[in-house]
């Protein structure tokens, strides 16, 4: 495997070839493990009584929280010119929103 950190080189490629016609590959199934997911949703909230019947919540929500970057699959598609790299994300930036709810 190349450096798993560079999604233009995640797959060695120098260790695959095509094999010739009618014959079958070697390779054996999952030879090649894909990144994984590390992704921290979290959410804060604060409840405040107003009065004896009505409360108010203060949320504070974050998606991907530590903003980290989520890589694609790599393609493994031996006639691909992509062929061993990553070429997309599974999830967006750092996502944040704040809300208040009122409940009586």
């Amino acid at each position: 495997m190349a450096s798993r950190s560079l999604p233009d080189a995640f797959v060695n490629t120098a260790a695959f070839s095509r094999p010739a016609t009618h014959i079958e590959g070697n390779g054996g199934r999952n030879s090649v493990e894909q990144p994984g997911i590390n992704n921290w949703d979290l959410g804060v909230f604060k409840n405040f009584r107003v009065y004896e019947r009505l409360n108010t919540q203060f949320r504070w929500e974050m998606f991907n929280a530590f903003n980290h970057t989520q890589f694609g699959p790599a393609s493994l598609n031996l006639s691909s010119a992509n062929f061993g790299k990553i070429t997309s994300t599974l999830v967006g930036p750092r996502l944040m929103q704040l809300a208040l709810r009122v409940t009586f």
